[in-house]
């Protein structure tokens, strides 16, 4: 049996949670124990091919399972979906999943965060954004726990820089070979993290338990205008880009997002589906609105301990697209995207 501190992951096979597992297994520091819906699953069997990382099959919406998961556990790091389970479930379960883990002796417990853009906008009900107000209060809560027999981390992020292969933020291809970029943001700007640099960061929080506790990493990547966003496209792929900025009911037209869809588009058949929140249009609406008013910016983030963690960072989109090889083409990254994908192939 291996001697090395345990590790449990909760979502871990998402867009953010598999460079997080991918950190922590190159790290040769711990073993890790990630935890999936189903073990054969392609993001699954990626995962279970690292070093020290082996799968648990099950849900975070049974405490059954919650329970038998962080039996013998040091640390956590837990990313729960919005997308899939709702705002109000994600509420429960932030909760309860920390609860458990307490109890089965967890030293050091990491959320995975995202702006609380209610909270950020002094309230404001037009920056009401179910996916990133359910995270937000339960961050909260977390911090204000502050208890003697565990540490307490969060690590928030703001949108990921890799959808503008997929999601919110990917182009058209046009005839000519140009490519169109859509928004609803106006003079605003979006704060973004490049997915490529969260492994290091969630490494450094379990690596820095004191410095770690109780503290809001909050990482960025950039966070830029529109203008600079075809600026950095036309200069790095020398591919010509025009931005459409649209009213936001039209922007939601064209990225296919209605008042008849819940904002828990990702709940597959069978799964908990709660369709009382709010819907995919609405929950969006309150995000670009928040985008559009620039509610969060530099200010708000902690650069010089971004550089000391990870001084080797992207510090730009330009500098992203220039690693990964952007060109505007789609290409599917979001797992929520990828499996409601699947599944309509299926039927």
């Amino acid at each position: 049996m291996s001697m090395l501190p345990k590790i449990v992951i909760i979502g871990g096979t998402g867009a953010q949670g598999f460079p997080a597992v991918r950190a922590l297994s190159e790290s040769c520091k711990y073993e890790i124990v990630a935890l999936t819906r189903k073990k054969s699953s392609e993001q699954a069997q990626a995962l279970a091919a690292l070093p020290r990382v082996s799968l648990f099959e099950g849900t975070y919406l049974s405490e059954d399972d919650v329970w038998e998961l962080f039996k013998g556990a040091y640390g956590a790091f837990v990313n729960t979906d919005g997308f899939v389970i709702g705002e109000k479930a994600e509420i429960f379960w932030g909760m309860r999943i920390f609860e458990i883990a307490v109890a089965q002796g967890v030293q050091h417990y990491i959320w995975g965060n995202v702006i609380y853009l209610t909270k950020q906008g002094g309230y404001n009900p037009k920056y009401r954004s179910g996916h990133t107000d359910g995270k937000g209060r339960v961050a909260q809560w977390l911090l204000a726990q502050k208890l003697k027999q565990v540490t307490v981390s969060v690590f928030t992020t703001g949108a990921y820089m890799n959808m503008f292969w997929d999601g919110q933020f990917n182009p058209q291809k046009n005839e000519d070979g140009s490519f169109t970029f859509y928004s609803s943001i106006g003079d605003g700007i979006i704060p973004l993290v490049a997915l490529e640099d969260v492994g290091p960061f969630v490494s450094w929080i379990f690596a820095n338990k004191e410095r770690s506790s109780n503290l809001n990493l909050i990482a960025m990547t950039d966070i830029p205008s529109y203008p600079t966003v075809i600026a950095a496209f036309e200069k790095v792929t020398g591919k010509k880009a025009h931005w459409k900025d649209l009213p936001f009911d039209q922007f939601a037209a064209l990225r296919g997002m209605t008042d008849e869809a819940p904002a828990a588009f990702a709940a597959g058949p069978g799964e908990y589906n709660d369709t009382t929140g709010m819907s995919v249009k609405a929950n969006f609406r309150g995000w670009w609105n928040a985008w559009r008013d620039s509610i969060f910016t530099w200010k708000d983030v902690d650069v010089g301990l971004l550089d000391e963690i990870h001084p080797g960072r992207i510090r730009s989109l330009e500098e992203w697209m220039t690693r990964v090889g952007y060109n505007g083409e789609h290409r599917l990254v979001l797992k929520d995207v990828v499996d409601v994908h699947r599944r309509l192939a299926a039927e």
